[in-house]
């Protein structure tokens, strides 16, 4: 598919799990970039998130997403949104970020699996 068409997918799959998330309280806006992440080609997206004011801009990146099934999607709109749920456990004061960055990944990637099999 094209980057577009990808696109257009990522939406329609963001705004199906917003209600089911329980994200529809946040402001989130969703980015789509024009090419890879330069720092890490394999990145698919992440988030930036301002939990204490409920905002959250979501980067997806369409050129490595465009060849993945529709279960796939699925998959990463949901990691992302994951993130954004998890954001306010962090204490960047008194954490190592990185340990706890992987710790992050471990329950988001385990949630979003929780996630997808309770609505197949």
């Amino acid at each position: 598919m094209t980057n577009r068409e990808c696109i257009s997918k990522l939406k329609r799959i963001w705004k199906k799990w917003t209600p089911i998330l329980g994200l529809q309280q946040f402001d989130v806006v969703l980015h789509f970039a024009e090419g890879l992440d330069e720092e890490d080609p394999d990145l698919e997206g992440y988030v930036h998130v301002s939990w204490e004011y409920m905002r959250a801009d979501v980067q997806f990146f369409p050129a490595k997403l465009r060849n993945k099934s529709e279960e796939y999607l699925n998959c990463v709109v949901v990691h992302e949104a994951c993130h954004i749920l998890l954001k306010e456990l962090q204490d960047l004061k008194h954490c190592n970020c990185e340990i706890h960055m992987q710790h992050e990944e471990r329950v988001a990637t385990m949630l979003e699996r929780a996630f997808i099999r309770a609505v197949k």
